[in-house]
């Protein structure tokens, strides 16, 4: 079976034939203009030839009319016109592109020529010169003269007036109409077949419409469209139109970047917003180096500055007098100013906090309760215990309630009656200084221990019921025996530390604990078999020691320091510890023997923990006046900051019955807070000062004042002591 297809001449050819007057070779046509004029003459040409050819399907020979000569169409020489003027202007190419353009500006916008006397240049850089202008009065004359004057229009880029032929009139009624823009004859694509045999099938093989079945895959991409359009991955046209003509309208826009500062070239994502540095103050007279004597320092004074905090003194320098500005010296301070100004500037927050305009400013004071609402808690003095001299460190109440424990600075350990303040034990021992008395917390053993200097005492004063006694002598006995066996098989217990057993003024069986450094600090587990010891000043895996006083042994829940140790504590309920350093404080599982939490107090020196009863919350006393609260629910950072002593913190402490916490101060203060911990885990605990109690009378000569503050177990009431040699009970 053959194949035929009619196909249209080419528009050289018909020129060819039409022009005789025409050069053998003409140059190609470049313009698109030029092109669809002479299509009118192609498509005569076209049906003219289709009418001449027949060719039949079902005969065995075919005959074809010889085409006739085409006839020549009335715009054929005004379309050859158009085509020598556009060759003028564009020259010789042998680009085949229809496209080619006679300015070559680009997208430059037409009105930045408006000033010049050229509108653009050509591809061999030369100036193309405007058309000449014509005012409104020409235009009128000339459309009067000629009446084809609607169909002239300017070509811009090719710098000309043009006359729309037949052709491209047709054209755009076409596509005025809704039809496509080329003539297109259905004949053209008709393939003809030529059979000798009938045809036995036919051509199509459309199946009907109740077979058709929906493809899969395309329902699947379908809904892939619909969810991405529904949020928002894909855009319709309409709004990729609208972006682009948003951008096109800020890309047309212009800026003088000399006239407007607003405007750089180069602007970063994110910048912090700066931040003006502080205005200083002005100077005064004391910073002349010739001050007035009045602003001169004596003997007197400058003791008294050197002991104030940098924070508190009224200058960072003190005032002096030089006879001439020569002999003023070089600022000692310099260098450390400056690095702390830059610190302060690093350091610094970079959200700009915006002022609050508050017309009552009761408004800023939050609702508490009052303090008569929060009874009970001690307001007044109630029993003072005289007998030492010096200042007294510690003290201690036993966990029945009815004894009560002190020692001071010349060795001596006093064991009273809390009621009648009698005077029940009384223990010289080796060294002066006694830095902490603790009670063994368990109501079954009738066990006291304290620190004298490198020494640690157990003692049994034997002040509770008989059997309770004999139990602890016999706790003490099982001790010794099992310590015996572990010397003789370990040649190691004794490296840091010695227990010995020896015997006090009455003949009771005690323990000297010997350690290599000075011991500051004794606290015992609730259960009442283990306590711990924390030596002065050492950073060393030595300083905290845990020892058991059933098994006679010690070992290091550290084996590497993490900085000196500032204060220990037992979790009340779990197997943690708290120590904590100047800064921080860290929590230790010591089953697992890891790090649970690490806690930033923000604070310069820690002096003094205490963790509250439940366990979820505990408390730090600072050597800058601070009392901070941390709620282990809510991460490492405080909950609270309390400032309400002048002087440095010596001990915080938690009431274990009622919802009550001190503090004790080198001011002599003893001030007592109202502090309730919620079941509720969404509800914050409650916090109020209730009592400030002036105890003791600080020391002119060394500064303490209340060293030691501990609440009765079981009462409401508060021990006080000092460096005054006095203790006194608060009821």
């Amino acid at each position: 079976m053959k194949k035929t297809a009619l196909k249209p001449k080419s528009i050289k050819d018909l020129s060819e034939k039409n022009l005789k007057t025409q050069e053998s070779e003409q140059k190609p046509l470049t313009q698109l203009l030029a092109k669809r004029s002479t299509r009118a003459n192609s498509e005569t040409n076209h049906s003219q030839t289709r009418e001449t050819i027949s060719v039949k399907s079902t005969g065995t020979s075919e005959t074809r009319k010889k085409s006739k000569e085409p006839r020549k169409h009335k715009y054929q020489a005004e379309d050859l016109e158009k085509v020598n003027l556009m060759e003028k202007n564009l020259g010789d190419s042998d680009d085949s592109s229809d496209e080619e353009v006679l300015i070559r500006t680009g997208n430059v916008p037409r009105k930045w020529y408006q000033l010049y006397d050229h509108q653009g240049y050509n591809i061999q850089g030369k100036q193309v010169a405007k058309l000449p202008e014509t005012d409104e009065l020409a235009n009128f004359i000339e459309r009067q003269n000629d009446k084809e004057w609607w169909l002239k229009i300017n070509d811009y880029m090719n710098n000309k007036n043009v006359k729309l032929s037949k052709g491209d009139l047709d054209m755009i009624k076409r596509i005025r109409s809704g039809k496509y823009a080329e003539k297109v004859d259905p004949n053209d694509f008709i393939v003809e077949f030529d059979n000798e045999k009938e045809f036995i099938h036919p051509f199509t093989n459309n199946e009907p419409k109740r077979r058709f079945q929906p493809s899969k895959w395309e329902r699947l991409k379908i809904n892939k469209f619909v969810q991405a359009l529904k949020k928002g991955w894909m855009k319709t046209l309409e709004e990729k139109e609208k972006e682009r003509d948003e951008q096109s309208k800020q890309e047309e826009k212009v800026w003088d970047i000399w006239e407007d500062d607003s405007v750089v070239t180069w602007k970063p994502r994110k910048m912090p917003k700066a931040i003006a540095a502080p205005k200083r103050d002005l100077p005064v007279h004391a910073e002349s180096y010739n001050p007035p004597e009045e602003y001169l320092l004596d003997d007197k004074e400058r003791e008294e500055f050197e002991k104030l905090d940098e924070e508190d003194r009224p200058y960072n320098y003190q005032p002096s007098k030089f006879d001439a500005l020569r002999k003023v010296p070089l600022y000692q301070n310099l260098i450390r100013e400056h690095f702390e100004r830059c610190l302060d500037l690093y350091l610094c927050p970079r959200v700009l906090k915006k002022k609050v305009n508050i017309t009552d400013p009761s408004q800023l004071i939050p609702e508490l309760p009052q303090p008569s609402d929060l009874k009970p808690f001690p307001t007044q003095l109630s029993i003072e215990y005289k007998f030492h001299k010096t200042c007294v460190r510690s003290i201690s109440i036993s966990p029945c309630g009815n004894y009560l424990a002190s020692g001071d600075e010349d060795g001596n350990l006093v064991v009273w009656h809390v009621q009648t303040t009698r005077i029940l034990r009384k223990y010289k021992l080796e060294n002066k200084v006694l830095d902490c008395v603790e009670w063994c917390p368990s109501k079954d053993r009738c066990i006291l221990t304290a620190s004298n200097e490198e020494f640690v005492y157990v003692i049994q004063p034997q002040l509770y019921a008989q059997p309770i006694n004999e139990a602890t002598n016999q706790i003490l006995l099982q001790a010794e025996k099992q310590y015996g066996t572990d010397v003789v098989l370990n040649d190691k217990k004794e490296q840091f530390l010695k227990w010995q057993w020896e015997t006090d003024f009455r003949g009771v069986k005690m323990i000297k604990i010997t350690f290599q450094n000075i011991i500051k600090a004794i606290v015992w587990h609730s259960k009442g078999d283990y306590f711990s010891t924390m030596a002065y000043n050492l950073q060393s895996s030595t300083q905290v020691v845990i020892h058991s006083l059933s098994k006679a042994s010690s070992q290091r829940p550290f084996t590497q320091a993490k900085g000196i140790v500032q204060a220990i504590e037992f979790h009340p309920t779990k197997p943690h510890f708290f120590a904590a350093t100047h800064h921080t404080v860290f929590q230790y599982n010591l089953q697992k023997q890891t790090i649970v939490s690490k806690y930033a107090s923000g604070a310069k020196w820690i002096s003094s923990i205490s963790v509250h009863p439940k366990g979820d919350n505990f408390i730090l006393g600072t050597y800058d006046k601070k009392i901070i609260w941390f709620d282990m629910d809510m991460g490492s950072s405080p909950y609270k900051n309390l400032k309400y002593h002048d002087k440095a913190i010596r001990q915080v402490h938690f009431s274990q019955k009622h919802p009550l916490f001190a503090s004790c101060s080198d001011d002599g203060c003893v001030n007592i807070f109202y502090g309730l911990v919620f079941n509720d885990l969404l509800q914050n605990a409650l916090i109020v000062p209730v009592k400030i109690l002036k105890a003791h009378e600080p020391s002119k000569a060394n500064g303490l004042g209340a060293m030691n503050c501990k609440f009765h177990p079981t009462q409401p009431w508060i021990f006080s002591c000092g460096s005054d040699g006095s203790i006194k009970l608060w009821v």
